[in-house]
């Protein structure tokens, strides 16, 4: 995998650009990218119980979307929480608002929704 540029400082911008979509052009890092633009902040251990993926594989998305710029974290304790990152770049701008329109497209990102609204205290770390 090549390595990511920050799209806000990049060097080659289309190539950046291009890393930008392709962080949005897997299934897992959609869902991933819903649970957060409908929640705000969520630790990745309420992330791996609604999409039922391992924790590996949580934190090699988490850590992609957060190379690309669409993330930030902050640590509390043993915990990690992760959020949509703010920015004043068009192109943030319009994936954040894409992503608010997320649970309206498909089935798979309202149950998700579903399941953080429904039994899931995600305000309550995972043990």
């Amino acid at each position: 995998m090549p390595a990511l540029k920050h799209i806000e400082a990049p060097e080659e911008p289309i190539e950046s650009l291009a890393l930008l979509f392709k962080a949005l052009s897997d299934p897992a890092r959609l869902r991933i990218l819903n649970l957060l633009a409908q929640k705000g902040e969520m630790c990745n251990c309420h992330i791996e119980k609604i999409t039922a993926y391992g924790n590996s594989k949580i934190s090699r998305h988490l850590s992609y979307l957060k190379q690309v710029g669409l993330l930030q974290s902050r640590r509390e304790g043993l915990w990690i929480y992760y959020s949509l990152k703010p920015s004043n770049e068009t192109i943030y701008q319009m994936i954040h608002q894409l992503l608010d329109q997320f649970p309206t497209y498909n089935n798979l990102f309202l149950e998700d929704i579903k399941q953080i609204d429904g039994s899931l205290d995600t305000t309550i770390p995972c043990p």
